[in-house]
């Protein structure tokens, strides 16, 4: 088991504020079934990624 699955669950926030993409597989033995998952930090993507940069400025705090 490494951190990604300690205690059996996924860590949200482990990549926030990058730009990386993590993919596991949990296999099932039991009932010959796998799972996919995909976790990523989409928020600086997109709409949301302009509505923080626009909350940024409106609050007069930085935009990075």
């Amino acid at each position: 088991m490494d951190e990604a699955t300690k205690g059996g669950k996924l860590e949200p926030g482990a990549l926030n504020e990058t730009n990386m993409l993590e993919l596991y597989v949990f296999a099932s033995d039991k009932y010959h079934q796998a799972v996919r998952v995909a976790r990523l930090d989409n928020l600086g993507k997109g709409a949301s990624g302009a509505a923080v940069q626009n909350m940024r400025l409106m609050l007069g705090l930085p935009e990075e």
